[in-house]
């Protein structure tokens, strides 16, 4: 197939005439590099169907200092600008200027421009950009409705997404409530594919089945052989540690618990274990690199995610994947799609203590059960990691590009 010729038919269609041709070359940008997007670029790239070139925003940034991510295995570069940290009502956020996007665009010529949801001004930039230069974008998000928002944040919010996500020829939700909302701003849920922010599962499988090192760990932090429950993930408001040690607290079973995470609430939470008389039963292990993230989760047998807010929830499917049994609220958005309750685990409403309680105790009760719900868990997170999200992101861009209007082609990329 010519490239710059447009596609007639179905996505599917499109792509098998396509793929004899030479790959697609997907322009990327999102914020920094992370652990569960930078081993989705590397498969994509030994793939060879749909190759990212990478523009990351940021290296790294101070709320994601123990994470050291491995980009050797995508085309990647950062484009220059800087960053601010602001101060919202469930924790903090990392705004980032970067400057260059056009330019960079302009050199890589792709085939399609992924943008990674609408909070930075460079992701408008880049839309723009495919649209005055008739190339497909599309639009992975992770966000999703928020009953609680006020009225006006939610016209604000549309009136800033909305022309970005009514520009884009396919999307990307991370989840199904992140659907949701990508259809209330006009996306068509033809054209919607889930790509989770999926973590690898094979190397959380891997450190399960590793018994002496999972016992390793247990035993380095004085755990018998009691289940252990996990929380892994930083500590602000939106993580709502503060109900997971109240709910320790009045949980009849006496759950272990591991707080996994640093953060601007760490004394505070301390303070509030001691005084809830929980300094035997809850470990905090301060921020952890990832390589001690994967082994905690391997040693655990419950993960737990109480958050009030959390558009998608990468610690609850890692957790998972290492054959921990769900704990998770139902603000969090990956609960809805990996976790059927009494399957994988269980489900509370955000902010409840008592429910997150009673939860625990009904975990705790039955080791077997408890095992049951784990092996389901890794199962479901096995189903839902780095491959199916790389196969959903080629079916997105294969959608993209051949639902373009009639006279629209392709721009040539000049390999």
């Amino acid at each position: 197939m010519r490239r710059g010729a447009r596609a007639k038919g179905s996505p599917s269609a499109f792509w098998a005439r396509y793929a004899r041709d030479v790959p697609l070359r997907l322009a990327v940008l999102t914020d920094l590099p992370t652990p569960y997007r930078a081993p989705l670029f590397d498969l994509l790239t030994r793939r060879g169907v749909v190759v990212p070139h990478v523009l990351y925003l940021a290296r790294t940034e101070t709320l994601r200092e123990a994470w050291s991510v491995d980009c050797s295995g995508h085309a990647h570069e950062v484009l220059r600008g800087r960053t601010m940290t602001l101060r919202g009502p469930t924790g903090p956020f990392v705004m980032k200027w970067a400057r260059g996007a056009a330019r960079r665009l302009d050199a890589i010529a792709p085939d399609a421009v992924l943008v990674s949801g609408w909070a930075h001004l460079a992701m408008h930039a880049a839309s723009r950009w495919a649209a005055r230069r008739g190339v497909p974008s599309l639009v992975v998000s992770e966000s999703h409705p928020r009953p609680a928002r006020a009225r006006w944040r939610g016209a604000l919010r549309d009136a800033v997404a909305g022309p970005l996500v009514r520009r884009a020829g396919a999307w990307l939700p991370v989840s199904s409530r992140a659907q949701a909302l990508l259809v209330h701003l006009g996306a068509d849920p033809t054209r919607c594919f889930l790509v989770p922010n999926a973590p690898d599962a094979a190397r959380f499988a891997a450190a399960r089945a590793d018994a002496a090192a999972r016992a390793a760990t247990r035993a380095a932090l004085g755990a018998g052989s009691a289940p252990v429950t996990v929380f892994v993930g930083r500590l602000i408001p939106a993580k709502a540690v503060d109900v997971l040690l109240d709910a320790a607290a009045k949980a009849t079973a006496r759950p272990t618990l591991w707080v996994a995470g640093g953060g601007p609430l760490e004394r505070a939470l301390a303070a509030q274990a001691r005084a809830l008389g929980l300094a035997d039963r809850v470990r905090f292990l301060g921020a952890q690199p990832y390589a001690r993230v994967v082994a905690l989760c391997a040693a655990a047998d419950v993960i737990a995610m109480p958050s009030v807010h959390e558009p998608y929830g990468v610690a609850l499917h890692e957790g998972m994947a290492a054959g921990c049994a769900a704990l998770a609220s139902d603000a969090v958005g990956a609960a809805h799609d990996l976790v059927e309750p009494g399957r994988e685990g269980l489900r509370v409403p955000a902010g409840d203590a008592d429910a997150l309680a009673r939860a625990w105790d009904t975990l705790l009760a039955d080791a077997g059960r408890l095992a049951a719900m784990g092996a389901a868990a890794a199962a479901t997170a096995q189903a839902r990691s780095i491959p199916f999200a790389a196969a959903q992101v080629e079916a997105a861009v294969a959608a993209a590009v051949a639902s373009r209007p009639p006279g629209v082609g392709v721009v040539p990329s000049g390999r």
